[in-house]
């Protein structure tokens, strides 16, 4: 079973917005990214990632949040950035001044693409959301050699409850019956998305929780603006590990870019 844990903290003058502000007391808090990387966390600082997808969920994820907050919205199939100050977030903030310095609007998938690899300078969303989390102390540093030899970093949860609570928080959906929310809707169909269900459940739930996930993610809970982004996401995930697996089965190199593939 997944333990709870305490909700996400950030140092004072910084507060961590939450996608749930509403929410009960003990409830996992956190905007949609922050939540859904503690859950790809495992206890040693790993990231999850079992469908090659989590840069882009993470890039889904906080336009979902945006969207959610009112801050996105879809005209034409495109994504707009209304009006209005700062969220109080690093990478939120980033993301909408990404979206509003842009000549004209682009479609989601080119997003989710565009900030899901970077490239030209700019930082994918994955590694900004660990840094801020690093600095914020929600996150610790360490590192580890493979064989011996190679050092690799990991970042494991500097609270190693966080990232249970938020999977003992899917959970409660997924196998409990908890009616969820629209933040949390969306925060289960990114997980689905992700391959990350099975993180969340005990080995003998996983076959119903997977099929529960599936509904949710297509089901009127996400409300009609985040079921297409989440429709769009899985379009731009699909392409992009394919597009990802050709590249390395023709052995071409890493090929840069600004990651703004997938449509305009």
């Amino acid at each position: 079973m997944v333990v709870q844990a305490p909700a996400l903290a950030a140092p004072p003058d910084q507060p961590v917005p939450s996608s749930r502000a509403g929410a009960a007391e003990g409830d996992a808090m956190g905007t949609l990214p922050q939540r859904l990387l503690l859950i790809s966390l495992d206890e040693d600082g790993k990231l999850r990632d079992p469908n090659s997808s989590l840069a882009n969920g993470l890039a889904g994820a906080a336009l979902m949040e945006l969207v959610l907050a009112g801050r996105l919205e879809q005209q034409d199939g495109r994504l707009v950035a209304s009006a209005g100050e700062t969220t109080g977030d690093e990478l939120l903030d980033f993301v909408l001044a990404e979206i509003r310095g842009q000549a004209r609007p682009r479609k989601l998938k080119w997003w989710v693409n565009r900030l899901g690899s970077g490239g030209w300078g700019r930082a994918p969303v994955r590694r900004r959301l660990i840094e801020q989390l690093s600095r914020q102390g929600v996150l610790r540093q360490g590192e580890e050699r493979v064989l011996g030899l190679v050092p690799v970093t990991r970042h494991p949860p500097s609270d190693p409850a966080l990232a249970g609570r938020e999977r003992a928080a899917v959970r409660e959906v997924l196998v409990a019956g908890r009616e969820p929310d629209a933040a949390m809707a969306a925060l289960v169909a990114l997980v689905h998305v992700c391959g990350l269900v099975d993180a969340c459940v005990d080995r003998s739930e996983r076959r119903a929780a997977r099929q529960r996930a599936k509904q949710l993610a297509a089901g009127d809970q996400v409300g009609g603006a985040v079921r297409q982004l989440h429709d769009d996401m899985t379009a731009a995930m699909m392409a992009a590990v394919i597009a990802a697996t050709a590249s390395a089965s023709a052995g071409a190199g890493d090929g840069g870019g600004d990651g703004g593939g997938g449509g305009s």
